[in-house]
């Protein structure tokens, strides 16, 4: 069993270890880096893999390190709770109407059950439902002013094409045209867009099912 551990993380044999013994502090060091180095690989491969973890960045992976939704809530109890809406949604796991037609595709249409305008993915949940507009529309010009700041123009090549502002949105992070400087501000207006997207849309399927 030894000898398969040490095998897989690409750590010293048996034998080598005791010809020379590595000092506590040293193989502790090798040890943590070895494996964090493993499960990395590993963890962005299979991530690469699936379609749902798209919009994520998967280049800044790190086992140990926080990701920017999470680093960017800070204590707030109230951020966190933002937060974890809005990471569900960046993970593909927040149920939309075209995530339940995947599963059941003889009984369930994927057509948006808000604006019956197309398929409700998490593009046209964010960034196109027109029945949603009306709470979008503060976030979208708080966005668009932090990114003509960055930028003159480059709020309109964005949304030339509907998913590199959802990639915004989601995960400002992957996006080459974000610098990092804007990082939390960008985080903070898309966490509250998500989180009072999601509310309205909790809120009017409540009362379109009564």
């Amino acid at each position: 069993m030894v000898k398969s551990i040490l095998e897989q993380y690409d750590l010293p044999s048996c034998y080598d270890l005791l010809q020379n013994p590595p000092g506590k502090l040293t193989w502790k060091e090798l040890v943590k880096r070895t494996v964090n180095s493993y499960w990395d690989n590993k963890l962005k491969l299979e991530a690469a893999s699936k379609s749902s973890l798209k919009y994520v960045d998967i280049d800044r992976l790190s086992i140990g390190k926080t990701h920017l939704i999470w680093s960017s809530a800070g204590q707030n109890t109230h951020a966190i709770t933002k937060a974890s809406i809005k990471c569900r949604m960046l993970l593909g796991v927040y149920t939309l109407q075209a995530n339940r037609h995947k599963f059941n595709q003889y009984e369930v249409e994927p057509t948006c059950p808000l604006c019956k305008q197309g398929p409700e993915d998490r593009t046209h949940f964010l960034v196109q439902c027109q029945h949603l507009t009306s709470i979008r529309q503060p976030f979208i010009d708080a966005l668009s002013k932090a990114i003509e700041e960055m930028s003159p123009g480059l709020y309109q090549q964005i949304t030339s094409e509907p998913t590199q502002l959802t990639q915004i949105i989601l995960d400002c992070s992957s996006s080459h045209l974000v610098l990092p400087q804007f990082y939390n501000r960008l985080e903070c207006i898309s966490r509250g867009l998500c989180y009072a997207l999601h509310i309205a849309r909790s809120t009017a399927l409540d009362i379109h099912y009564k």
